[in-house]
């Protein structure tokens, strides 16, 4: 199964998409937001670097 790779709009900021047993959840403008959405979703008060890393990978 081929994922969709997000395409970066300037070189501040990395795009990232989340997905969820190869479904796309939603894309995000940086890892910072990505962070933040996946701590919310995930119902965590602080942001896991292994959570945030798993969701990502």
């Amino acid at each position: 199964m081929e994922l969709r790779k997000p395409i970066a709009v300037n070189k501040r900021d990395k795009p990232v998409i989340i997905f969820e047993n190869g479904v796309e959840l939603i894309e995000l403008p940086s890892i910072q937001k990505a962070a933040d959405w996946l701590k919310k979703y995930i119902g965590k008060d602080t942001k896991s670097f292994n959570a945030v890393h798993s969701g990502f990978f």
